[in-house]
């Protein structure tokens, strides 16, 4: 039997986020206390491998947009990172 017919899920396309703000840290780890790495204009689109979003200790995909005190995990220029969900939307 394969994963596939044991009901296993498959992983959540990538999604594209948009920043609505200028100078959005994108932040090492998912936390304001996390160095950033760099930051995101007005306009600048990122990607979410896997739609991936975090809530304090939850961790999980997601289909639309998370709560306001989320963070989505991102690849920002080749970087693993974070943004806070107040700042970008789901494009």
């Amino acid at each position: 039997m394969s994963a596939a017919d044991a009901g296993a899920l498959t992983p959540a396309n990538n999604c594209t986020l948009q920043s609505i703000g200028s100078g959005v840290n994108v932040r090492r780890q998912p936390t304001t206390n996390s160095a950033s790495l760099g930051q995101l204009q007005r306009g600048q689109r990122v990607t979410s491998p896997g739609c991936t979003f975090t809530i304090g200790q939850l961790v999980g995909p997601v289909c639309g947009r998370p709560r306001n005190d989320a963070w989505w995990e991102v690849d920002f220029a080749g970087t693993h990172g974070w943004v806070t969900a107040d700042c970008v939307n789901v494009i």
